[in-house]
């Protein structure tokens, strides 16, 4: 989303998790930033390891006009005949598979 290297924030080995107190520096301009000062409609879809403790370290407070997706967790829980299984993406389901929160 910078443009640089996922280790100058110490990112090399892993992403910002869920329950850290951080996320990608404030002052670092991204390109959704960049974007919109060009004039241009911005989205994100999928998820967001970038931090989101604070509002401010939100995709919408970092240049997206539009955000679907998911801070860091499963997406869907799709139950069929009783089984639970998580995934984090969408895929092709029968109509007996129904959509429900993650628990």
């Amino acid at each position: 989303m910078t443009g640089r290297y996922p280790m100058r924030y110490g990112l090399q080995v892993g992403v910002i998790r869920p329950w850290d107190n951080r996320g990608l520096p404030l002052e670092e301009r991204m390109l959704p930033q960049a974007l919109k000062t060009a004039g241009y409609s911005t989205a994100i879809v999928g998820k967001w390891h970038l931090g989101n403790y604070e509002r401010a370290y939100l995709p919408t407070a970092r240049g997206f006009d539009h955000q679907y997706g998911h801070y860091c967790a499963p997406l869907i829980t799709l139950r069929m005949s009783g089984t639970v299984a998580s995934t984090g993406t969408a895929t092709t389901a029968s109509a007996a598979m129904k959509a429900t929160p993650p628990t």
